[in-house]
């Protein structure tokens, strides 16, 4: 079984196997002495050994039914590990059990601090004592069933090189059972490289790097994510809990684990938007270099991308979920690095840090807890923002499921224990509407979207005065004078093209995340935009049109909570597609298309700026929309007050579009266009 086990790896990874790797033969038992730090014999143990290697683990009997031993002692009554029921994914996982974690502790933990090489680390090694410590004082595991890896040890076996390594996971999971508890630490580097096998998202494996990387040739001696994923995830069968904690760099999805969640609560999906901004724009900087081939080739892949991006997420899903119950916490996204830092007079890894720090302070707290307290330590100090990922879907909101019987029980590292009798922090109340049908949630948790928007009240109302003023012109006046006109619309363009990229990737570390940054950084190339198309009207014209066009899909999208369109490709390609038809049609008919863009163009935006003191929820549609950024949460709820918003821009529209018309056209007899303007200069 072993020998088609490292026949099927060296098939799957040819490249990362060029050396010789030490794989685990049959485990076989045999009994050792131990010995304290004198030398003194102080009994024996049971060891699982392999041809090279042993690791220590105490044996775990389990009882029978008819045994009435109690069984494993528990240490803890935190709610740490919350569930929620499957039926909330779209396609549900393969069928998994919840482990009470009565069973077989195991943990392997691994420090590397690279000791001599120009990219050595200092707080590694200590990261994996303070583990261990926490893991002995808090949840019941054993010094025997513990296997340390770090590279201060002078004992070969105990050294994490990347065989050693092997070996020790396999040792984790062998013989895994229900009900098993495992615990799984790294500290060291990370890194990424280029997938070849087609099932990252982002187009990068991550990987962990052992103490003996630079011994393999080229990048073989790095350990991929599908190889930690096949030796750590693969093997647990149903009901066996696997924890995983990594402190390093790009470690992100290391554990490839299929859901990943923000510190909402919610489940992250891939940032469309994003893929789409920066498709349109190459697509855009082509045609105006004069490839018209490359822009259109630029628009193909676009639409290839976001189909494929689709369907590689689903694949993915349905081929890493796991039937067992696995959970990993790491110390940044895929495209971040970890900070090696000096905490208490000591060095840490900054994650490992915060993570026990948190536990220490409230040891009952749920998911979404524990990741935003998490944060919330990292946040002043550093750019990382660890993530949080699991192998089927979890309850990370409001604490607990809906049990089929009155008792409720959450599941914890070290098995189950009461519900909490308090609700969690109020600033995580929040929950998508969906999950209400499945989810106890507690009182008051539909919000009303005024809440939500009050978030800086200078900056708000800033906003709402500037965007009432620019939609009067345009809905008074946006048909009458042609430079201005074109100058307020490249202003609105840029302006929220800019507002977008800020809200959906987090500024660079030094950056202070404040709204009145977004608007400023918005507002300067908003006024780049605005002298670009007063000067380059003969483009700019048509993006009048496509302007409106992009605001009036936004408009059209708005009228349900879930969005007209659900599934985001096809409300992607809804708004640029609108946007281009209008474009076109500014082409056709250009004095009428631009009394219709102008005309919807200063009414939607005076309502957006009106609805920033009105709070009715009628801007929520736009964050809705368009900030795809998973870290934020928007609740878009209509009620009566957002229903008259729309009607009035629907009234006030027909009226700005008939004043514009009978004022400039039929009475001033005022053409306005590239081909009117172009005659009289």
């Amino acid at each position: 079984m072993d020998e088609d086990y490292q026949y099927q790896q060296q098939q799957q990874y040819p490249h990362r196997h060029n050396q010789e790797q030490h794989y685990y033969s049959p485990p076989t038992e045999e009994t050792i002495d131990q010995f304290d730090e004198n030398g003194q014999k102080v009994g024996t143990t049971t060891s699982y050994t392999t041809s090279s290697y042993h690791y220590s683990s105490s044996t775990y009997e389990r009882k029978s039914e008819d045994d009435n031993d109690a069984p494993h002692p528990q240490d803890t009554d935190s709610d740490f590990f919350l569930h929620v029921n499957p039926k909330l994914q779209n396609k549900p996982p393969p069928s998994y059990d919840l482990s009470n974690c009565q069973g077989r502790k195991r943990a392997l933990l691994i420090g590397i601090n690279y000791f001599g090489s120009p990219n050595q680390l200092n707080g590694c090694i200590n990261d994996v004592h303070n583990i261990k410590g926490f893991l002995l004082q808090r949840f019941g595991f054993k010094e025997e069933d513990m296997v340390i890896l770090t590279d201060d040890q002078e004992e070969a076996r105990f050294r994490p090189t990347k065989a050693n390594i092997y070996s020790a996971m396999k040792w984790l999971v062998h013989d895994a059972q229900a009900d098993d508890s495992f615990f799984f630490h790294y500290s060291g580097h990370g890194g990424s490289l280029d997938d070849v096998s087609g099932d990252e998202d982002d187009g990068n494996d991550e990987t962990i790097y052992p103490v003996d990387f630079e011994d393999y040739e080229g990048d073989s001696g790095q350990i991929l994510d599908d190889e930690l994923h096949d030796h750590l995830v693969k093997p647990l069968p149903k009901g066996c809990r696997l924890t995983a904690i990594f402190d390093s760099c790009h470690s992100g999805t290391v554990l490839d684990l299929p859901y990943v969640y923000s510190t909402k609560g919610t489940i992250k999906q891939q940032n469309l938007f994003k893929d789409a901004g920066m498709g349109l724009l190459s697509a855009g900087l082509a045609y105006a270099s004069g490839d018209r081939d490359g822009a259109l080739s630029s628009i193909l892949s676009l639409g290839k991308q976001l189909y494929e991006s689709r369907n590689t997420e689903e694949e993915n899903r349905e081929k890493n979920s796991s039937v067992a119950d696995v959970v990993m916490f790491s110390g940044c996204k895929d495209d971040q690095t970890s900070a090696d830092a000096q905490e208490a007079g000591k060095s840490t890894g900054a994650m490992s840090y915060a993570f026990i720090t948190t536990l220490r302070q409230n040891p009952n707290q749920s998911y979404q807890e524990l990741l935003n307290n998490v944060r919330d330590i990292l946040r002043d100090k550093y750019a990382q923002r660890p993530q949080f990922s699991c192998s089927h879907p979890l309850d990370v909101i409001c604490g607990y499921v809906i049990q089929p019987t009155p008792s409720k029980t959450t599941t914890t590292l070290d098995g189950p224990s009461p519900a909490p009798t308090a609700p969690p922090s109020p600033r995580h109340h929040l929950a998508k509407r969906e999950l209400q049908q499945t989810l106890s949630l507690y009182q008051d948790c539909r919000l009303p979207s005024a809440t939500l928007a009050d978030r800086d009240d200078y900056s708000q109302g800033f906003t709402g005065i500037v965007l009432m003023i620019i939609g009067l012109y345009l809905a008074v006046f946006g048909y009458r004078f042609f430079r201005p006109t074109m100058g307020i619309v490249g202003f609105v363009l840029f302006a929220s093209m800019t507002w977008i990229g800020l809200t959906n990737n987090e500024p660079a570390f030094g950056y202070p995340h404040t709204e009145i940054v977004y608007i400023c950084v918005s507002i300067g190339l908003g006024l780049v935009g605005a002298a670009i198309f007063m000067f380059v009207f003969s483009l700019a014209l048509y993006l009048v049109g496509a302007t409106a066009g992009i605001f009036l899909a936004v408009f059209i999208l708005s009228w349900k909570e879930s969005l007209v369109i659900q599934v985001e490709v096809a409300r992607i390609c809804f708004i640029v597609g609108l946007g281009v038809v209008l474009a076109f049609a500014v082409y056709l008919l250009e004095c009428y298309i631009i009394i219709f863009s102008t005309s919807f163009l200063g009414v939607y935006l005076f309502f957006m700026g009106l609805d920033f003191f009105a709070h009715t929820g009628f801007v929520n549609a736009w964050r809705l929309i368009f900030d795809g950024n998973p870290n934020h949460y928007n609740a878009y709820i209509i009620g009566i007050p957002t229903y008259v918003m729309m009607a009035f821009v629907i009234a006030l529209f027909l009226a700005s579009m008939g004043w514009q018309y009978y004022w400039n056209v039929m009475k001033l007899k005022r053409r306005f266009g590239v081909h009117v303007v172009e005659a009289k200069e």
